[in-house]
């Protein structure tokens, strides 16, 4: 029938087809038998490939993880705290921000909440879902009101800012610090400048600016510059002042020679005066030469006297005063009694 003829060969043509298939089986067998033995001892003398390390840490993520959320369960929230920042170090996420944000909300550290509540709502790594986001923006909102934000500016602005004592937490998005309820200082120190404090009572819920102006600590420099300078002009004055005493007491002594010398002419004229027996009813050009010679030398005599004697007090009172900066001297001097005054 030619159907079934027809059949035969379809069926006779598939036989031919299914040995063919058979052979090609066998042949690709025996290739790989072959090709497979040099492989299979190569890798039986190479090292075993170093395992991959992802399983373990994501085992010991879940563990930090688990652990937080038992311990937040009851109410430690510093060890809750804690374990979710070992998980956080594994894989930071969105997740992760938000268990750090709850756990530092109820330990009432509102600056760093909000600062891990910020971070989760801007974080796409397992983002929140919509109920977490919603339930995230509550309790921000509720932190934001237990907190100020201050603004500070620092004069030079390359001062180091303190908070109480310590580094503060970085500013937010706006410049502006957070600080948590209760007395805080803020302080400012630079090198060579005089630190400055100030102190704010935060109550929640404030905005303030805050200026922190450092003053150089250059005054105490100036002011022993200037006691330098002054001492040492007063040690240049006291040695002018030495060297004018010297001099005035050389004067002094000069014009006591000359007074001495005055003294001898006048006796020496007066002796001679005297031999030569003049008397006042008998002039003669003589005496009379040797009478003004006698009292020519005692207006000297006293001249000098007095005037050595002054020019002495005055020598030495500026070698007395010399150590004190100099003294006001007034003498007078000369005949007419010639005021002589001045600070040395």
């Amino acid at each position: 029938m030619p159907g079934r003829s027809g059949v035969n060969v379809l069926i006779g043509s598939g036989s031919f087809w299914v040995a063919m298939q058979a052979h090609a089986r066998a042949l690709v067998a025996l290739l790989l038998a072959i090709g497979l033995l040099p492989l299979s001892q190569t890798l039986a003398q190479a090292p075993q490939a170093q395992p991959n390390d992802a399983s373990a840490n994501s085992e010991a993520y879940q563990q930090a993880v688990d652990e937080s959320l038992r311990e937040h369960q009851l109410g430690n929230y510093a060890e809750a705290f804690a374990a979710m920042r070992r998980a956080h170090k594994l894989s930071p996420s969105a997740r992760t921000h938000r268990g750090l944000a709850f756990a530092a909300f109820e330990l009432r550290d509102y600056p760093l909440a909000i600062h891990h509540m910020r971070a989760a709502l801007g974080d796409w790594r397992k983002p929140l879902t919509p109920t977490m986001r919603g339930e995230m923006e509550a309790v921000l909102a509720r932190a934001l009101g237990y907190v100020d934000r201050v603004w500070v500016t620092l004069e030079p602005s390359t001062a180091t800012l303190l908070l109480d004592g310590r580094p503060p937490p970085a500013p937010d998005t706006e410049g502006a610090l957070l600080l948590a309820m209760g007395e805080r200082t803020l302080s400012a120190q630079l090198k060579g400048y005089r630190p400055v404090e100030r102190s704010i009572k935060v109550l929640g819920g404030g905005s303030h600016e805050m200026q922190l102006k450092l003053e150089p600590v250059v005054a105490p420099q100036v002011a022993a510059s200037g006691a330098t300078a002054r001492a040492t002009a007063q040690d240049t004055g006291a040695n002018a002042q030495t060297l004018w005493g010297i001099v005035t007491l050389v004067a002094a002594g000069t014009f006591a020679v000359g007074a001495g010398i005055a003294v001898g002419v006048r006796e020496v004229t007066a002796n001679k005066y005297n031999d030569a027996e003049c008397t006042a009813e008998m002039p003669s050009d003589y005496c009379r030469s040797k009478e003004d010679t006698v009292e020519t030398a005692e207006t000297l005599a006293i001249v000098g006297g007095v005037t050595a004697a002054a020019v002495g007090v005055t020598g030495a009172v500026l070698l007395l005063t010399a150590s004190d900066g100099g003294a006001e001297v007034r003498a007078a001097i000369g005949p007419g009694s010639v005021a002589l005054s001045g600070r040395f």
